[in-house]
């Protein structure tokens, strides 16, 4: 499923009048009818429901004037509130605001004198539609639109957005000083970028898409994780199989104080199916690790760098989770980014490579920053991530020529061609010490289970979420941990294969 921005939605809409040679207020109606099904679905029989639909001025307002429209022409009763002037509305919006006055429907126009008239209306309803603002929305939102969302944000009825709750950012899912807190939305077409990432599932719980037959003149690379993407992928598992078939792991870091995230690295990459994980680890940390390790893994202190013993028959490398950016990090660093071997970098790894770029040289590897990471990568500020997240991983992949896998609520995967993929699973809960390290170590093992690096991170960080939402399921978000989510990839891996 393609996830768009909101210029890419626009281009989506306009070419579709131009082809079908239709008009917007068509295009609208599709949209209202849509929205009429979900309704009658989820709250049949609708007669019996009090629904009140709020408007704005723009496309998002007419998709709400439309679906009053069909309300009224199948005797459903409705309150319907106009958050405009009705000499500045669209024209799509006009349109239907016409439509009503034609047939005698009561219009309800909000503005700063009839507030407390127009939420003593809203009392009592059982359905209220937010057909305010709309994906466009790129400025705090203040004065009546702001009063007009803490009103809606007060009923105690389901409360139903168009396409996106109002109040976020279309482009990035921020909320734009406040937002309406949606119990369903249902997202025209496809997916845009504020219905996924930063602030969107804390002002929606459940989010249904519908094709309302919009179509563009080409595909974005931008897409929906899926579980289809993840089995495509990975390869079909044989049963004559010795241990260095199923990868042979090096996982290197672990300062002082940080000898845990190797560990958590390590028991995610056996319990994620590999073979044999071997972890490396300088002499301060080395009487830690070795009590904290997985009882299958393999411990070797550092001495002078990495050697070859412990390179010997490796297939793959996790690099950085507790590593410092001291000479002797940056020299082992450069010591095994010099071996022929795909590599995931985290951590102190990616803060070595950020002040020596060159590093890298031409290495095939996976990047795992989190959004301060990323940020320092790029020599940006961390709100710039966030305020564009997209647009930063691919930056970075293509600055790189390596797979970047940006951490955050939802998590972005970019390959250096351009591709990305959003995996919407996860929850609050793996907002936790290790989890990055866990994602690493799932990672690292699924390198030997596809064929290309980028396939590698989309099935580790699919994996890693749906490992996320068992724990939760069993632990609770407040109270579950990393180890949670690597008790949990057994049950993953079964819900994938199913």
């Amino acid at each position: 499923m393609e996830i768009l921005s909101v210029d890419e939605s626009r281009q989506n809409d306009a070419f579709t009048i131009k082809e079908e040679k239709i008009e917007g207020k068509d295009l609208v109606y599709r949209a209202a009818g849509a929205l009429y099904e979900v309704l009658r679905s989820e709250y049949m029989p609708l007669y019996t429901k009090k629904i009140c639909v709020i408007c704005g001025k723009g496309n998002n307002g007419a998709d709400g004037l439309a679906l009053s429209f069909l309300f009224k022409k199948a005797n459903v009763p409705v309150k319907i509130f106009l958050v405009a002037d009705e000499k500045n509305l669209s024209q799509e919006a006009n349109y239907y605001y016409n439509l009503l006055i034609h047939i005698k429907a009561e219009i309800f126009i909000v503005n700063h004198h009839s507030l407390p008239e127009a939420a003593k209306a809203m009392e009592d309803s059982d359905v209220v539609v937010d057909a305010l603002l709309g994906t466009g929305l790129n400025r705090e939102v203040t004065g009546l639109y702001k009063a007009v969302i803490e009103i809606i944000n007060m009923q105690q009825a389901d409360k139903i957005s168009v396409d996106i709750s109002s109040g976020l950012n279309g482009d990035n899912g921020q909320k734009m000083g406040c937002a309406v807190e949606a119990d369903l939305t249902v997202v025209m077409q496809q997916y845009k970028y504020g219905n996924i990432l930063n602030d969107a599932d804390d002002y929606t719980k459940r989010k249904l898409v519908r094709d309302i037959q919009i179509h563009g003149p080409g595909k974005s690379n931008v897409t929906l994780l899926q579980r289809q993407d993840v089995l495509s992928v990975l390869h079909k598992q044989k049963k004559n199989v010795h241990k260095y078939q199923n990868g042979s792991i090096l996982v290197l870091g672990g300062s002082k104080g940080m000898e845990g995230a190797m560990a958590l690295c390590a028991k995610a990459a056996l319990r994620s199916g590999a073979g044999l994980v071997t972890i490396a680890v300088k002499k301060e940390g080395y009487p830690r690790l070795a009590c904290l390790a997985p009882t299958e893994s393999m411990v070797y202190e550092l001495e002078e760098g990495v050697s070859e013993a412990i390179l010997h028959k490796k297939s793959a490398m996790a690099i950085g989770m507790g590593m410092k950016k001291d000479k002797e990090d940056k020299a082992i660093l450069q010591q095994v980014l010099q071996q022929n071997l795909p590599v995931v970098l985290d951590a102190g790894a990616l803060s070595i490579v950020a002040e020596n770029k060159e590093i890298l040289k031409e290495k095939s590897g996976i990047l795992t920053p989190h959004t301060a990471e990323l940020a320092t990568l790029l020599g940006c500020e961390t709100q710039e991530v966030r305020n564009d997240p997209v647009a930063a991983v691919k930056k970075a992949a293509m600055v790189y020529k390596n797979v970047v896998v940006l951490k955050m609520n939802k998590t972005l995967v970019a390959s250096p061609c351009g591709k990305v993929k959003i995996a919407d699973k996860g929850n609050r809960g793996m907002a936790t010490a290790g989890s990055g390290d866990v994602l690493g170590g799932i990672i690292v093992a699924c390198i030997n289970k596809t064929d290309t690096l980028f396939d590698a991170a989309c099935a580790g960080v699919y994996l890693h979420a749906l490992a996320g939402e068992y724990a939760m399921q069993k632990n609770g978000a407040t109270y579950m941990n990393a180890s949670d989510i690597i008790s949990n990839l057994s049950e993953a891996q079964k819900e994938l294969e199913q």
